[in-house]
């Protein structure tokens, strides 16, 4: 369902531009293509629907499939890294680097990269 959304997306751009190409014949006019715009307009947009379906559809089964995954709420995880940055950059002058290289992997490991796995759901 997804390729077929983004194929009738694709086709509907293609037709669109296809149509609206034409230079009207006299000015101030429209071009006798119009209904083939409107036509490429109307594909895109349901490819587009389609599209956008079939990612949520996928996102959901993903989440049901790993629950550990769907328990990390985004919002939760950008504050829950604001503490820690703070202490950070109130030891950043105390810290030698390899203490700090450490500090930031575990910050990493944390929360940023369980951030960046979860983002779409923003």
């Amino acid at each position: 369902m997804e390729k077929l959304g983004f194929s009738l997306f694709s086709v509907g751009i293609i037709v669109g531009i296809s149509g609206a190409a034409k230079a009207p014949e006299e000015m101030g006019g429209w071009p006798d293509t119009w209904p083939v715009f409107l036509l490429g307009g109307a594909i895109c947009i349901v490819g587009l629907i389609l599209w956008r379906k079939a990612l949520a559809a996928s996102r959901n089964a993903e989440a049901q499939r790993d629950p550990a995954r769907a328990d990390n709420d985004p919002v939760t995880l950008l504050t829950g890294l604001s503490g820690p940055l703070e202490q950070l950059t109130t030891d950043l002058a105390e810290l030698e680097a390899t203490a700090l290289c450490d500090r930031v992997d575990v910050l990493l490991q944390t929360y940023i990269l369980p951030f960046a796995q979860v983002r779409r759901v923003l």
